[in-house]
């Protein structure tokens, strides 16, 4: 299951695993990897310079990450390109959910918007059924 966002033109997909081999579920460990794919559909070049990430578990315990760039990169995305990455969180129960956005700069005028990165829940696979 994915979900996915567009905001001033930029679409983000996000599509959650849970990764039972490296979760302890006796020690409140729970490891869930994402695949992020960002679509550029406006006519601007964009930057990505920086994210921010909520991190909810199903106890209500939020964790706030923030940083520059996505896995040590601040990729350009030109019109029609797009860029897609992986990434992992724990959580210290087993659903939850994240959200957050992408600071995106505007290379013609250095103009920064908010691309939204929507919400997605993080569930095992053992439990949609």
């Amino acid at each position: 299951m994915s979900e996915t966002t567009t905001t001033n033109g930029i679409r983000i997909t996000v599509k959650p695993s849970f990764v039972a081999n490296q979760s302890n579920p006796q020690k409140g460990l729970f490891i869930y990897t994402y695949h992020i794919c960002i679509e550029n559909c406006s006519s601007d070049i964009v930057r990505l310079m920086s994210r921010y990430w909520r991190i909810t578990d199903s106890q209500g315990r939020s964790k706030e990450v923030e940083g520059d760039g996505v896995i040590g990169k601040q990729p350009v995305l030109y019109p029609e390109a797009r860029y897609e990455y992986e990434s992992w969180a724990p959580l210290a129960t087993e659903i939850g959910t994240m959200s957050g956005y992408f600071v995106m700069l505007r290379l013609k005028d250095n103009s920064t918007f908010k691309a939204q990165i929507p919400q997605f829940p993080l569930v095992p696979d053992y439990r949609m059924n």
